[in-house]
């Protein structure tokens, strides 16, 4: 059973390090983070320094963070 939660897991996580081999390749083939139709950046202002932060790298980081937690939790119970 254990071997067909790890597959399901790398599965799950493979899409998402898509993601960030495109993000990090972008450069290659002009592309980039946000749509002009799609989700504006979160601007955040710290010290007076403005920060535009990608939701598109939020929500894949979030997800890659829950799937090491539950691969974590998995392996402990």
């Amino acid at each position: 059973m254990s071997q067909r939660f790890y597959i399901a897991a790398i599965l799950a996580g493979v899409p998402m390090m898509g993601f960030f081999v495109a993000v990090f390749a972008r450069r290659l083939y002009g592309g980039t983070l946000s749509d002009p139709q799609g989700i504006p950046p979160w601007i955040v202002r710290l010290y007076g320094t403005q920060f535009h932060i990608e939701l598109n790298v939020v929500t894949e980081i979030v997800g890659l963070l829950s799937l090491a937690a539950i691969v974590a939790f998995y392996r402990a119970g």
